[in-house]
């Protein structure tokens, strides 16, 4: 197959032409035309471009197959694995369900226990009350008694002073009416 062709004294010239001075519009073609000198029967043609187009889609595809069977078993395994570890994960919440009714259920035992202790210790307590009630009543009314003795013999006292003191001022009072009359 024929090389590609170049035409370096046109290229050159367009170059003079836009203002690039001559040996280096000359060194430019030259080096287009030696990048260019490619020669076509080194190029693939449409239909080797097509037969590796469908081979390399023949392996996309067989890739696609692996990936998608490859992604199908880490899916299955990943389920297990996320089944498997709900199952112990409920084993767990179970097992601490029944510790945490058992720690319930010892706490409401050593609460009644101590509800029934609270209870007793107040009903002796209030035994105890009522029992200084009762003395301090005692003493009360026998401090009560003190005070109504003493007093009914200082009332007893007044009544005898005030009855004396009402007999004198009656015998003045007659006296003064003696004196006055006669």
């Amino acid at each position: 197959m024929p090389a590609l062709s170049f035409d370096t004294l046109k290229f050159a010239n367009k170059l003079k032409e836009a203002g690039v001075p001559d040996k280096q519009a000359e060194a430019q073609a030259f080096t287009m035309a030696e990048a260019l000198e490619v020669n076509l029967d080194s190029l693939a043609t449409r239909e080797q471009v097509d037969r590796q187009g469908v081979a390399h889609q023949k392996g996309l595809e067989q890739q696609g197959a692996e990936f998608s069977k490859r992604l199908e078993q880490q899916g299955a395994e990943l389920s297990r694995r996320i089944e498997q570890q709900g199952v112990e994960l409920r084993k767990e919440i179970e097992q601490q369900g029944v510790e945490l009714r058992r720690e319930i259920e010892l706490l409401g035992i050593e609460l009644r226990r101590e509800i029934r202790q609270l209870r007793e210790d107040m009903n002796k307590e209030f035994q105890i009350v009522r029992q200084e009630v009762e003395t301090n009543k005692k003493e009360l009314i026998q401090m009560i008694k003190q005070v109504e003795t003493r007093l009914d013999g200082k009332i007893q006292l007044l009544q005898w002073m005030i009855g004396a003191g009402l007999a004198m001022g009656v015998a003045v009072f007659v006296r003064l009416m003696f004196f006055r009359i006669g």
